[in-house]
């Protein structure tokens, strides 16, 4: 999920990316827990800002540092080597699928964009998963009384 939404926003800034990292650890207040915690980058042979390509590269990396039996408390995706998609960049000369069709298929990712502005995370790539159960935790979180309209505090006249 994490991927699918940074590669979004380089859409929405008309940016590309060339380095992908990683990471994932075990929370490190809760000493009674075995600890772990790992990080990865890969550069990518040409910036890009398809989906799909981003997605496939964090999920390779994840599988390399992922270790079942550990209690993980944060993951994360950050980007580097961005750079606007109009710079010039060496081209990769086996950079087309076998259809003929190229690896940054921009039609479809602003299809998806665009279904996903309109009815939010309508649409989702298939490597991202589709088990949504997953929630952060909320329960500390504060109210929202200046900015959310059902939230606001109300006066009672007796």
């Amino acid at each position: 999920m994490f991927s699918g939404r940074a590669a979004e926003k380089l859409r929405n800034q008309d940016s590309v990316t060339g380095c992908i990292t990683i990471f994932i650890r075990t929370s490190p207040f809760n000493p009674d827990e075995p600890q772990y915690q790992r990080a990865a980058s890969s550069k990518l042979n040409a910036a890009t800002q398809d989906t799909r390509s981003i997605i496939a590269t964090a999920n390779q990396m994840l599988k390399e540092l992922y270790r079942p039996g550990y209690n993980y408390q944060k993951c994360g995706v950050q980007l580097s080597h961005i750079q606007p998609k109009t710079t010039p960049g060496q081209m990769d000369v086996f950079d087309l699928m076998v259809d003929g069709l190229s690896s940054e298929n921009r039609h479809l990712m602003k299809a998806i964009d665009q279904i996903n502005h309109r009815f939010p995370s309508a649409v989702s790539i298939a490597a991202t998963g589709f088990d949504k159960s997953w929630k952060p935790k909320a329960e500390r979180i504060s109210q929202r009384y200046t900015t959310d309209w059902r939230e606001l505090a109300g006066v009672k006249c007796l």
